[in-house]
């Protein structure tokens, strides 16, 4: 029990180190920090998954969350608040006093409404507001009906409405855009009147920090709102030709933008919002510059079109600020074409437009924008039209003003077809009616400025959406709360633990991978690990923290040429399941798991390499390698005495699963087979559950690394019979005397012995073990059921 508290503060601790380093990154800024903070929140998630903690795992999964959502990473943190919700879930089988059952359930429906809010903002970040708003009302619902959490609710509701508003900006649909944010702006202020109602009733200072943080990003909010309406008003008027009054509402606009800029703190967002303020500052350029035709505001708005792109960090929007840019630098030169009267000088400005579009329309065509591009190409062919038309109008010498004139009608016409393939009939009606009037040969006055027009694309609102803010995150688990969660689940779980030690688990492989059972099977043991010097602790192992083994690393290419040895002498003998002893192979070396693996699916054999400590764990395992991969793993429960030598001695430092601890039976092709590794054979209460355990189990493996085998044999040689399996016991060479004891009347010796590196195996005919089986209950069925202790 004390036990169990010491490594649940340690786990305290460590969280605690979390938090240290997610608080450094916040005032930093600095990525790294964080990063470091989540490498700690994974190991306290591995280690309370290791112990069966529920609470520190669920608590640990939100702080990694909270760490994600910071990072920008969304979906990552909608899928760590998806794993807090399955830990609390399991928590709330652990506990049993209702309040903290309450408690723990308000946390569960808390993390799972988060889990709705990330998977809103990844959306929201990917402009696919529908979907956005959709998973915010999720939240939304579930948070109204959570009393410590109400006030959340008031702000997200917010945010529904804030989506539908970005939603009909994007389809141009200007005035319910405008209705829409007006709407959301009052929400906001609403959820602003509804946090500083909770800010009264509450008395935890955190907690009221965090609900001022929301005031204000609240208020933030409602500042983009009006942004957003003065924005949309200076589209309409835009698109009404009234370029002063939209030239104000634009620069208020960006006025706005760059006021709630100075208020984000994380580069990202902030530079995000400048983005913005650069795109309303050239929307205001290019309104003056088209009512004053001032080829120097639309060079403004170019480079301002530029910033932006410099800005976002989406290649996309980079691309169709770039697009922008180069189109307001050809309408620069088409002003200046038509403010000059001198042909040399519209010479010289012809091919910089026709560049300039170009490189728009290619902008435009990687953005992915096909309608911009579109535009761009037909507006050079048209721009094309228009300088053949002008220099038709100058030549004095007929033929030659004659052939200016057919190149100019060949362009219209082209020109008419590529908008009309675009989908532009405005345009196409327009340069069509041009045409008529130069083939009925009618005077047309033509000019730059009106062939060269911005697409519709350049005014998209595309990429401006409201930026995520970190106020915005999940409120933080606090850890004294989680302890006491923990606590309540350890205090069920040592009630548990009175009433049983052991948990033995059935898994039926053949629901996973799903073959025919075999009659007949061989089952081998591969006996090695034997010294030269005869101190194999010495020769073979180094502990590399207290009472953690690892197999030399200068072995390991000697181990792993016996290991394949061992293996293709076992195929040759048509073994079906190989048993090497504990701690013979060391699987931390990935190169020796590796050779297992391959080993297993190229003789189509399952091989369970004995046991080693797992460094990362800290526990000994047993897999159990089969075509498949890693079919399934067992850990040791009762931890080893060491002898290191010169008397010395040191408990293995194993750590072990509080009670019930989990024994796995697992259902394959070659029986029932059981893993019990080392001394945990000889714990009676184990050997009693093996012994009731229904289906029946058949093959017992027993790896182990012991100098003293005299017990071993005794327990083996009783399970025979009370269990009614075969038992298989693979002990390290040094010490030898693996075994094979059968419940059959066979009275085969089958034994290795010491300082031999050896193999044996044993045919196993599952249908007549089972019928024997059947038939030696029948007969014990009258006696009293006892196991034989051992010695």
């Amino acid at each position: 029990h004390y036990a169990i508290l010491s490594r649940s503060g340690a786990i305290t601790e460590q969280m605690r180190l979390g938090l240290l380093y997610e608080e450094l990154g916040i005032i930093t800024g600095e990525a790294t920090i964080l990063n470091q903070a989540r490498e700690v929140f994974l190991h306290t998630i591995k280690e309370s998954v290791s112990r069966r903690y529920f609470s520190y795992e669920a608590a640990s999964y939100q702080y990694m969350a909270r760490i994600e959502d910071r990072l920008g990473n969304f979906m990552l943190s909608a899928e760590n608040y998806r794993k807090a919700q399955e830990a609390y879930n399991k928590s709330l089988k652990m506990i049993k006093y209702k309040l903290l059952k309450n408690r723990v359930n308000e946390k569960f429906n808390y993390v799972k409404a988060w889990n709705f809010i990330e998977e809103a903002k990844s959306f929201h970040k990917r402009e696919n507001h529908i979907q956005a708003k959709e998973f915010y009302k999720k939240a939304h619902g579930i948070l109204i009906e959570l009393r410590s959490y109400g006030y959340e609710a008031s702000y997200y509701s917010g945010w529904i409405s804030l989506e539908e508003a970005e939603h009909l900006s994007k389809q141009e649909k200007h005035e319910k855009a405008i209705e829409s944010f007006k709407k959301t702006g009052k929400i906001f202020e609403k959820a602003i009147g509804a946090l500083k109602k909770s800010l009264e009733r509450l008395k935890e200072k955190f907690e009221k920090e965090r609900i001022n943080k929301f005031e204000k990003i609240a208020q933030v909010r409602v500042n983009h709102c009006i942004a957003r309406v003065n924005l949309e008003e200076a589209r309409i008027l835009g698109k009404q030709g009234e370029h002063i009054a939209a030239a104000e509402k634009f620069a208020l606009a960006s006025s706005q933008f760059r006021d709630i800029c100075i208020l984000f703190k994380i580069k990202k967002e902030r530079e995000e919002l400048e983005a913005v303020y650069y795109l309303c500052r050239a929307w205001e350029n290019m309104e003056l510059a088209e009512k004053y035709e001032d080829p120097y505001r639309f060079s403004e708005a170019a480079m301002l079109f530029a910033k932006a792109s410099n800005l976002f960090t989406d290649t996309k929007l980079k691309l169709l600020a770039s697009g922008n840019s180069t189109f307001c630098q050809a309408l620069e030169y088409g002003c200046k074409f038509d403010e000059s009267n001198e042909m040399n000088i519209k010479k010289d400005l012809y091919p910089k437009v026709k560049l300039t579009l170009s490189k728009a329309a290619t902008s435009y065509e990687k953005g992915g924008f096909e309608s911009g591009a579109d535009w761009a190409q037909a507006t050079s062919i048209y721009f094309d039209a228009a300088w053949h038309l002008i220099k038709a109008d100058e030549e004095t010498d007929l033929q030659e003003k004659g052939y200016l004139l057919g190149i100019g009608t060949r362009y219209l016409k082209s020109a008419v077809e590529l908008y009309g393939k675009a989908g532009y009939k405005d345009k196409e009606k327009e340069v069509q009616d041009r045409l008529n009037r130069v083939e009925k040969e009618e005077s047309i006055l033509f000019s730059a400025l009106s062939t060269i027009k911005e697409p519709s694309i350049s005014r998209s609102t595309i990429g401006i959406v409201a930026p995520s803010c970190p106020i915005e995150s999940s409120q933080s688990p606090r850890l004294s709360e989680t302890r006491q969660f923990s606590d309540e689940e350890k205090r069920v779980a040592i009630e548990r633990i009175n009433r049983k030690k052991y948990q033995l688990v059935y898994r039926d492989l053949f629901k996973e991978y799903p073959k025919v059972q075999k009659r007949e099977c061989r089952v081998g043991i591969a006996q090695i690990g034997v010294s030269e010097t005869g101190d194999i602790m010495k020769e073979l192992f180094e502990m590399k923290s207290s009472g953690l083994l690892r197999v030399r690393e200068n072995k390991i290419e000697e181990i792993r040429s016996k290991i394949k040895i061992m293996i293709e002498r076992a195929h040759n003998e048509e073994v079906n399941i190989i048993l090497f002893p504990e701690m013979s192979v060391d699987l931390n070396y990935g190169e020796v798991l590796e050779d297992i693996s391959d080993l297993a699916k190229s003789y189509n054999m399952y091989i369970v390499p004995g046991s080693f400590h797992d460094q990362e764990t800290k526990r000994n395992i047993s897999m159990v390698f089969g075509p498949e991969g890693i079919l399934w793993e067992q850990e040791k429960h009762i931890p080893a005495i060491i002898s290191t030598g010169e008397g010395n001695r040191v408990k293995e430092g194993i750590e072990v699963s509080i009670s019930p601890r989990r024994t796995i039976i697992c259902n394959t092709e070659y029986g029932r087979i059981a893993i019990v590794i080392c001394r945990d054979f000889l714990d009676m209460d184990l050997r009693v559950e093996l012994k009731n355990f229904e289906p029946p189990i058949d093959i017992i493996l027993n790896p182990a690394f012991t100098p003293v085998t005299a017990d071993f044999k005794a327990a083996h040689f009783d399970a025979r019979r009370s269990i009614y399996a075969y038992s298989f016991f693979a002990n390290i060479g040094e010490f030898g005397e693996s075994l094979i004891y059968t419940p059959e009347k066979d009275r085969t010796e089958r034994i290795i012995p010491a300082k031999e590196e050896d193999i044996i195996f044993k045919d196993v005919d599952l249908f007549k073990l089972r019928s024997e089986r059947k038939k030696w209950e029948k007969e014990k069925s009258k006696e009293k059921r006892f196991i034989q202790s051992t010695r």
